[in-house]
C-alpha cells in the first residue's frame, strides 16, 4: 500500500513541478502600477509581452510586442484565498477574452518543505505531522511581534485547511511587475 501511495505522490508532484507553460497564457510587464482602484471598466492599458504561446492560428505574440488589453470588469477577492482579478478583452487580428492576474513567484524552499512533510506524513502514517513541525517552528523561533504561544497557535492555524477560510488579496501590480493573462478566442474553432 505504501508503494502505491509513493507512486501516486510522484505522479502528483511530476504534474505540479514539471508543468509546462499553458499555450493560451501571456506573460506581460506593466508600465505603471495597476490596482483595483485605478483601473475602471472599459479602460484600455498597454502591456509589453515577455513570454507567450501561440493562442490560435492567427494570434501569435512575440517578445517585447506591445499589446492593448481592454478591462471588462473586476472580480473581488473571495474566501479560500482566491485573489482579485480582472476580466479582459484582447482585440487584435482575432478577439480573445480572459482573465488578468498578478504573477506571484513560487517559494521553492517552502514548496520543497511542504512536499517533504506531506510525503513523510503519508509514508509514515503520521496524521498532523505538518502541524507538529509548524508548532515546533513557532516555539523555537517566534514570529515577529508575537509571544511563543501566540506564534505556535498562529503557525499551527496556517498549516491547517482552516487557513483557507481567509479572504484573498486585492489586485496590486507594481510598476514593471509581471501579470499573467489567460485568453480564449471568442470564436473558437
Amino acid at each position: 500500500m505504501k508503494i502505491l501511495h509513493t507512486l501516486l505522490m510522484i505522479l502528483l508532484l511530476q504534474t505540479v513541478v514539471f508543468a509546462q507553460i499553458v499555450p493560451d497564457t501571456i506573460y506581460a510587464i506593466t508600465p505603471v502600477t495597476l490596482t483595483d482602484t485605478n483601473l475602471k471598466r472599459n479602460t484600455v492599458i498597454e502591456l509589453s509581452v515577455i513570454k507567450t504561446g501561440k493562442l490560435t492560428k492567427n494570434i501569435n505574440l512575440e517578445h517585447d510586442e506591445k499589446i492593448e488589453i481592454k478591462i471588462l470588469d473586476y472580480i473581488l477577492p473571495k474566501r479560500g484565498k482566491r485573489n482579485g482579478y480582472y476580466n479582459v478583452l484582447y482585440e487584435g487580428e482575432e478577439s480573445a477574452k480572459g482573465t488578468m492576474r498578478v504573477s506571484t513567484p513560487t517559494d521553492i524552499k517552502k514548496l520543497a518543505g511542504n512536499v517533504g512533510l506531506t510525503t513523510a506524513g503519508i509514508l509514515l502514517c503520521v496524521p498532523g505531522l505538518s502541524q507538529v513541525v509548524a508548532a515546533g517552528k513557532g516555539l523555537v523561533k517566534p514570529n515577529e511581534n508575537q509571544t511563543r504561544m501566540q506564534s505556535v497557535g498562529y503557525n499551527v492555524y496556517k498549516s491547517t485547511p482552516l487557513a483557507y477560510t481567509e479572504k484573498g488579496v486585492d489586485f496590486l501590480a507594481p510598476e514593471n511587475s509581471v501579470v499573467v493573462i489567460r485568453l480564449k478566442p471568442l470564436n473558437a474553432d
